[in-house]
């Protein structure tokens, strides 16, 4: 009789235990859904970040390459005379012995 009532103590036990298992394995699903789920809105919020800077940057490499453009042209034109005769005239105000100065009084 003993073991009748041992087996039924342990089978009350076992009972009684499977609401709080229930209870734990609901909690821990819904923990790792909650997880899953924030790291999902975390990475969707990097990536529009990244998308943005991605944006951002080629822009800046569209003007840098424009810019490298124009100072290739320059370097390349330095050395004609041509480029040193502008830069005579229009900066340092130079005029050519061919130029006729026409003066108002």
């Amino acid at each position: 009789m003993s073991q009748k009532k041992r087996r039924e103590a342990t089978e009350s036990e076992k009972a009684s235990r499977k609401p709080i298992v229930r209870v734990l394995l609901a909690g821990i699903v819904i923990l790792l859904v909650a997880v899953a789920f924030n790291i999902f809105i975390s990475q969707n919020k990097d990536k529009e970040r990244l998308r943005r800077l991605n944006a951002e940057l080629q822009q800046q490499k569209k003007q840098l390459e424009e810019q490298q453009e124009a100072l290739s042209q320059e370097v390349r034109m330095l050395g004609t005379p041509e480029y040193l005769e502008r830069v005579a005239r229009e900066q340092l105000g130079m005029i050519s012995p061919s130029d006729i100065i026409i003066t108002w009084d």
